[in-house]
């Protein structure tokens, strides 16, 4: 299924959940991170930043968690 997540700064992300968290890491990464490593490191930073625990390891519950913890919305 397609999904859309809308960024803060008003950014949009469509597709699977891995797409967009390829299109979050190439928007918001650096640019030798893999896809894994971006997760893991913006999983740290939120961790430290907002007290938020993201999942690290699956894309489906990286993107939905951010989103009930206000990093971005998520389109149904």
């Amino acid at each position: 299924p397609t999904h859309r997540v809308r960024l803060m700064d008003g950014r949009e992300c469509i597709g699977t959940y891995s797409d967009i968290v390829v299109q979050l890491r190439d928007a918001c990464g650096e640019p030798h991170e893999t896809v894994a490593q971006f997760m893991r490191r913006h999983a740290a930073e939120v961790r430290v930043r907002n007290g938020v625990v993201l999942p690290d390891e699956d894309p489906e519950h990286f993107i939905l968690t951010g989103a009930r913890a206000g990093l971005w919305e998520l389109d149904p």
